[in-house]
């Protein structure tokens, strides 16, 4: 608390990803919102774009990965998955490693999920081509913590610039870019079954899910393309903001 009440009275210009992040730090250590500048995580565009790849015709592949931290909810997504076995088609990919893998995997077997597969690493420009293989991408976050409901996380903005429907948390923070249902579809944070059923529903309306994925290619495009560039260039200018 205190290095942070420091570091941001001393900056000319404080740099976070979300409104929702600021109003939290304009209250939490009373500074003057006008300090601020938001700007989104964005993606490596170079990486990050949408692919064609051959994919598995009899398998719908819902996608996920993440460093396993609290306020990731990754117990919703095995509990979610636990409650669609009865799909046959359905097939989670969870991949990563971190603070609550353990947890996680000890969940899945007292629960004896069977429809997930459980990656521990995959090299960073193989990604890519998993997440295009995959039919849903779930953004989250699905915690229902303070900080969940601030930020958009970082793999959200990968997967809309690769043209995938997403699946996110129903906060502040993802409301400052998406609209549900519009580029992307919004899940109550905390609620498995609410997971549960916005996979199947968006599994069952091919429709949708291509509207979604398209409108959610454009906002990056039209909303988070370049960020790199304009971010720099905000560093550059950084009296004139």
């Amino acid at each position: 608390y205190h290095i942070d009440t420091l570091s941001c009275n001393l900056a000319n210009k404080v740099i976070l990803d979300t409104d929702a992040h600021i109003d939290y730090f304009v209250n939490t250590f009373n500074l003057p919102k006008n300090k601020f500048q938001r700007i989104f995580v964005g993606a490596n565009e170079e990486m990050f774009y949408p692919r064609c790849v051959e994919k598995n015709s009899e398998s719908f592949i819902v996608f996920y990965y993440g460093t396993f931290l609290p306020l990731q909810g990754i117990e919703y997504i095995i509990e979610a998955a636990k409650s669609l076995e009865k799909e046959d088609d359905i097939k989670f990919i969870v991949v990563g490693s971190g603070m609550e893998k353990d947890k996680i995997i000890k969940l899945s077997n007292k629960l004896e999920v069977e429809n997930v597969d459980f990656i521990d690493w995959i090299p960073y420009h193989d990604l890519p081509f998993k997440i295009a293989e995959a039919d849903i991408c779930l953004g989250g976050h699905f915690s229902n913590t303070d900080k969940a409901k601030r930020v958009i996380a970082g793999k959200t903005f990968q997967f809309i610039s690769m043209k995938k429907p997403v699946i996110v948390g129903d906060n502040p923070a993802n409301r400052e870019l998406f609209e549900h249902k519009k580029n992307a579809f919004f899940v109550e944070m905390g609620n498995a079954e609410a997971l549960a059923e916005a996979i199947l529903f968006l599994k069952n309306d091919d429709e949708l899910r291509t509207e979604i994925a398209i409108n959610a290619n454009n906002t990056f495009r039209n909303v988070c393309k370049g960020i790199s560039y304009d971010l720099n260039n905000s560093i550059k200018n950084i009296n004139e903001i």
